[in-house]
């Protein structure tokens, strides 16, 4: 009687875990709000900021961010055009179908360049994607790149600020929030960005997570012969964070180089 009555409970838990799942698809499917990853990019940018970013002259942020699981992909630009966006997105659908991820829509707020019929059938005839235009002033459609927008700016001031940076550097320190946004776990969630959207646990064993700012030594050259004041085998810099915020694109040091050092 004990086995049986436990199987019962078994079997009412189960069927009220499917009736839950089955009310949550459908409500988040009439709020039009994404049932998988991928499925809904959330599009803003941001900019232009007052001073370009002496790693690579960008004064422009590109933002996507996954509706289902609030993760990010951010990438600098010098100009804010519609051929930028295109390369932005691009890449985006790419990474997001390489991890097996069907993209489906994207939604931007009403820009002028963004609004036009003209980038509408450039996404749709290049992308295959469907472009979603929020209602005029309302910028609650795309809240949730917005809100990307103040989180990672915040942590981003933050870096500078202990680094003692001037803001030209705020760009490549907002790129690196983003890229510890990804992989830092909320309290109550169990799973971080990263692993919702790639389904991968997070490594941070290589390239090291170093704090953004501190003064490091790249070696240039390792098999190469001594170095010497014309031909020097190491640089010292300082950290400017990880460059790719997604789990396909290789994660490479970026290093503002001080001055030339030789080994």
């Amino acid at each position: 009687p004990v086995a049986v009555s436990l199987l019962d409970c078994n079997k009412q838990r189960q069927k009220r875990r499917r009736r839950w799942a089955s009310k949550w698809w459908w409500r988040r499917r009439r709020r039009g709000l994404a049932t998988r990853p991928a499925a809904l990019f959330i599009c803003d940018g941001f900019g232009p900021h007052s001073a370009a970013s002496p790693t690579d002259g960008a004064t422009y942020h590109f933002e996507a961010v996954d509706e289902f699981t609030s993760y990010a992909f951010v990438s600098p630009g010098r100009t804010h055009t519609v051929d930028d966006w295109l390369i932005f997105l691009r890449r985006v659908v790419l990474e997001s179908r390489a991890l097996g991820h069907h993209p489906l829509r994207l939604r931007f707020d009403r820009a002028p360049e963004l609004a036009a019929a003209d980038f509408q059938a450039r996404v749709e005839r290049e992308l295959g994607l469907l472009v979603q235009l929020t209602s005029r002033e309302h910028h609650e459609g795309v809240g949730r790149a917005e809100r990307h927008h103040d989180i990672i700016t915040r942590a981003a001031e933050a870096m500078l600020q202990r680094a003692r940076l001037p803001t030209s550097f705020l760009l490549p320190a907002r790129e690196y929030a983003n890229f510890l946004d990804n992989r830092t776990a909320r309290p109550g969630a169990p799973l971080t960005k990263f692993q919702r959207f790639t389904g991968n646990v997070p490594s941070l064993e290589r390239p090291v997570p170093l704090i953004f700012g501190c003064t490091v030594v790249v070696i240039e050259d390792v098999r190469g012969p001594k170095g010497s004041l014309d031909r020097p085998r190491a640089s010292v810099g300082r950290f400017l964070g990880i460059r790719g915020s997604s789990y396909t694109t290789p994660c490479v040091f970026g290093v503002w180089r001080l001055s030339l050092i030789h080994i």
